[in-house]
């Protein structure tokens, strides 16, 4: 796990794949929903949000994900600690 969030020894990437795969997907999303007029998350629904709150929202998600990961990349250093 922690290979994915960064370089192995508790660094982070400067931007690592699930990073990227996140992003992706929003972006995925922003462009597909509305031609389909379907949003499967209420906080991406740009028809009833708009694009600025959409935008927070994606960001916040954003940061969501960067927190968890640096909690794991933690957690993962303290077992490493203890183990040694």
């Amino acid at each position: 796990m922690v290979s994915m969030l960064g370089d192995g020894h508790g660094r982070l990437a400067s931007e690592s794949l699930a990073a990227k795969r996140n992003k992706s997907y929003i972006h995925h999303h922003k462009r597909q929903t509305p031609m389909a007029q379907l949003y499967p998350y209420p906080f991406i629904d740009v028809l009833k949000l708009g694009y600025s709150k959409v935008l927070f929202n994606s960001a916040m998600v954003c940061v969501v994900f960067i927190v968890f990961a640096v909690l794991f990349i933690g957690i993962a250093k303290m077992m490493n600690k203890r183990s040694a």
